[in-house]
């Protein structure tokens, strides 16, 4: 599972494409979902679906002129690992559906299916899965990936606020061009 599980004690593993495959619609549709399984929560969490939103709602496509102009919802389901908002300790399920999926695009993408796009991470993904590696809106290999991460990274954030630990990040330089900062920095 390289490359799609991260962690030892506490686990995220990642799966779903860009636009993905319904294989259960029996009409040979594009759709699918991107999932993410959260393995190590402690039974006994209070676990705040809203705050795992919020954290999604972030990293929602079509907020900007920089990003995919999708306008995917980003919407979790949490469907497994939760009874009456506690953890259970069995993994959390997080689905999260594609919604965005239009017939225009999925035709564009077929058009350049055999071009590997630069600054994309296409090529690893030609070497790990071969010409069967999904080829529509970039696979795996998409940045609409990064919902899994994103909600998996939420729960954690939850785990960690109780007991009173909270992750800060800042980017100090980019390019050669350096922000200002009064915080305190630990680099390495």
């Amino acid at each position: 599972m390289l490359g799609n599980t991260f962690g030892r004690v506490f686990q995220i593993t990642t799966c779903g494409e860009s636009y993905g495959w319904k294989a259960d619609s029996g009409k040979g549709e594009y759709g699918g979902a991107l999932f993410c399984i959260v393995n190590g929560v402690p039974p006994g969490i209070k676990l705040d679906v809203a705050k795992v939103q919020e954290e999604l709602y972030k990293r929602r496509p079509g907020q900007s002129k920089l990003d995919s102009p999708r306008k995917e919802t980003d919407i979790v389901e949490v469907v497994s690992g939760l009874l009456e908002g506690l953890t259970t300790g069995a993994p959390v399920g997080l689905l999260i559906r594609n919604v965005d999926t239009q017939d225009i695009h999925i035709e564009q993408y077929r058009q350049v299916k055999d071009v590997i796009r630069p600054g994309h991470a296409e090529m690893n993904f030609f070497y790990k899965y071969g010409e069967l590696g999904d080829w529509c809106g970039a696979g795996r290999s998409s940045g609409r990936e990064t919902v899994g991460r994103v909600a998996g990274g939420a729960v954690a954030k939850q785990i960690l606020a109780r007991e009173g630990i909270e992750v800060l990040s800042h980017v100090t330089q980019s390019h050669g061009i350096q922000g200002r900062s009064s915080a305190p920095c630990l680099s390495g």
